[in-house]
């Protein structure tokens, strides 16, 4: 016997000296060591499906396969109760960076009816940017535009229709739609 190791899961499979396809009584033996064998294949298969796949109304993001993301559009929320939503959702509000950004942005665009979007990011009294894990969220020409009005009481993250979906400051307190992101 072989002990193989799958994750959690360790099996003993026959080998051929084991008698796997000839039994020791001379008839063809073995069935219920293919049929263990598939219906392995088939749990660790099922497995592998399962590990992809996104939630209920969740999106998986087109550059990480790792990522859902999910659109929420009614009932608009101010920024801190949309940030509950999502949390309460298991998510958090969408984390953006320059690698994942023209991607969200364009499946934004799709999804949008009109909504403006909350993101998780938020401005500090020194003008940069944070996501919720106070991570600095940079300000790149031509992907983010930032800060319009230059701390004059906008401090929370938002996709702007009007701008393309590019990202703007807005008062948190302000009622928009918003998007939740997962990782799975």
């Amino acid at each position: 016997m072989n002990l193989v190791q799958i994750g959690f899961l360790s099996l003993a499979l026959p080998t051929l000296a084991d008698g796997f396809l000839v039994t020791s009584r001379g008839g063809f033996g073995g069935i219920s060591g293919i049929f263990g064998i598939l219906l392995l294949l088939l749990f660790i298969a099922a497995l592998a499906k399962k590990t992809n796949t996104c939630p209920a109304n969740y999106t998986q993001t087109p550059n990480d396969p790792t990522t859902c993301i999910r659109f929420f559009s009614t009932p608009t929320k101010a920024f801190l109760d949309a940030d509950t939503v999502c949390v309460s959702d298991g998510g958090y509000l969408l984390k953006l960076s320059t690698a994942t950004f023209p991607s969200i942005q364009q499946l934004t665009k799709t999804k949008s009816g009109g909504c403006n979007y909350w993101v998780g990011t938020q401005e500090y009294a020194d003008g940069s940017w944070h996501d919720r894990n106070d991570v600095l969220v940079p300000d790149t020409p031509g992907l983010f535009f930032i800060d319009p009005t230059n701390g004059v009481t906008d401090d929370c993250g938002l996709m702007n229709n009007a701008d393309d979906f590019f990202l703007i400051g807005a008062p948190c307190d302000d009622s928009h739609c918003y998007i939740c992101q997962k990782s799975i």
